[in-house]
């Protein structure tokens, strides 16, 4: 049995899974966004209707923990711009975030899915225009600081 190559196997497919969660998890922050914002939009729509507004369970519950990350992230939102800040000139991969937050002991722990409140975060940066997307070989997507941010 070649062993290196049974080990390289296991470094390419585990790069290929960690790209597919992270694309998963993006995913599933979009969703989540779309059910706040519909969820929104009925709870204005409910008086107008006439009807009272009825949301399940798993709804509630949902909207709820959102709420919540939400809060918390003013302070990711801050840690994750300093990161960038703090190396301009490299781009960062949403896991290579998550690693630098670990290593500053940011308790990750606050955030029900933290790599989906990173990605978001990082999306609304690039959106503030405080960091750029930068294109890899790889198709992953990497950010990195803007050098032009606007000031704060």
């Amino acid at each position: 049995m070649d062993y290196k190559a049974t080990l390289k196997a296991a470094y390419v497919r585990l790069d290929a899974l960690q790209a597919e969660y992270a694309t998963a998890e993006q995913k599933v922050a979009q969703v989540g966004q779309e059910i706040a914002r519909l969820a929104d939009v009925m709870t204005a729509l409910g008086p107008l209707a006439g009807e009272k507004l009825v949301l399940n369970e798993v709804i509630t519950e949902f909207l709820k923990t959102l709420k919540q990350s939400e809060a918390l992230e003013v302070g990711i939102t801050e840690r994750i711009r300093q990161i960038l800040e703090s190396k301009p000139q490299q781009g960062f991969y949403p896991m290579m975030v998550r690693s630098e937050l670990e290593a500053g002991k940011y308790d990750l722990g606050k955030h029900p899915n933290a790599m989906a409140t990173i990605h978001s975060v990082l999306k609304r940066l690039v959106e503030q225009q405080y960091a750029r997307l930068l294109g890899a070989a790889d198709g992953k997507t990497a950010y990195a600081w803007n050098p032009n941010a606007p000031k704060r």
